[in-house]
């Protein structure tokens, strides 16, 4: 199996790295402070996958600018507008 875009990472993973020491968060991702072994490397590619970001479907500009359309408020504010200036 080749290692794919996010792997099994982030599925549950409820720990609070920020609020642990260091030594504490070293020990929670079996690690250290120096460099994992090649084969430790080789090792989490394979069981977590690349170092990657899953790409997500970005809506275009265009619809950006129509959905802005759905609120009532903005409904409200051009009839304003439009009253305001007559």
């Amino acid at each position: 199996m080749s290692p794919t875009a996010g792997g099994d990472r982030g599925k549950n993973n409820s720990i609070l790295y920020h609020a642990k020491t260091s030594a504490e968060a070293l020990a929670l991702l079996k690690s250290s402070e120096k460099r994992l072994s090649s084969h430790e490397a080789e090792q989490r590619l394979y069981t977590y996958g690349l170092n990657e970001l899953k790409k997500t479907k970005t809506a275009s500009r265009v619809k950006i600018i129509l959905s802005q359309f759905t609120s009532p408020l903005i409904w409200m504010l051009l009839i304003a507008i439009i009253i305001f200036n007559i």
